[in-house]
């Protein structure tokens, strides 16, 4: 995803082991954060992602990005609302 993000290693801040929980329990070891910009409609969301190798899905959006953005998940609709 960084690649088509056209993300440079170089703008990857490393860090201290950071250790991620899936929903599955699975541990994922972060390979490092890096600081982009959520563009959806007209809002634009700053925020640091952690940078996990082997994924099987391209970005998984995490509960501190729900949080701070006040998301609500529609799982019947397959729709997500954001608000600033």
């Amino acid at each position: 995803m960084l690649k088509r993000l056209e993300v440079n290693d170089n703008k990857i801040k490393s860090h201290e082991n950071v250790t991620l929980l899936a929903a599955n329990k699975v541990r994922m070891d972060s390979a490092g954060a890096v600081e982009l910009e959520v563009s959806v409609q007209q809002l634009i969301i700053p925020h640091t992602f952690q940078v996990i190798k082997d994924l099987t899905h391209s970005v998984i959006l995490g509960m501190d990005f729900l949080n701070n953005n006040s998301g609500t998940i529609y799982c019947s609709h397959g729709a997500l609302t954001l608000h600033d």
